[in-house]
């Protein structure tokens, strides 16, 4: 877990400037790190399903707790910026964030959650590249974020 903390979410989101740049800066990172260290992203997502409970209620709380204080210090320091509607509860806005790049690195490792994401976003049935599914996840948030 200390591997993705450190490769992944102090590379992407310290001294950030834009919410939606380190977003999309770290999805990229995320799709680096899938790449050099799939195992880890897949053992992740496996976490996520029932057969894994008991170990996932071990293995998972460093995991969790580094995803919300990053994600949470980044909405904060958004909604300082007024980058983003500064009504939005900074828990959720960073729930929405973390589901959304949750999707993301399942998408990564599994051919179903891929075929799942292209089932929503692609045209003509064409599979999206990465970079395609990046930028469609940072547009999302940000109209979901957006001020009123």
């Amino acid at each position: 877990m200390k591997l993705v903390e450190i490769e992944v979410y102090k590379k992407h989101f310290v001294d950030v400037k834009s919410l939606f740049n380190a977003i999309y800066h770290f999805l990229r990172g995320l799709v680096e790190h899938a790449q050099n260290h799939r195992d880890y992203i897949a053992i992740y997502c496996d976490l996520g399903s029932s057969s894994m409970n008991r170990f996932a209620a071990i293995t998972s709380e460093k995991y969790r707790q580094a995803t919300s204080k990053y994600t949470i210090k980044m909405v904060e320091a958004s909604k300082k910026r007024g980058e983003i509607d500064g009504q939005i509860d900074n828990n959720v806005a960073a729930y929405m964030i973390d589901s959304y790049i949750t999707l993301f690195a399942y998408s990564l490792v599994s051919e179903y959650q891929s075929k799942r994401f292209n089932s929503f976003f692609s045209v003509d049935g064409k599979r999206l590249r990465a970079d395609e599914q990046i930028d469609l996840i940072v547009s999302s948030l940000r109209q979901a974020l957006r001020k009123p």
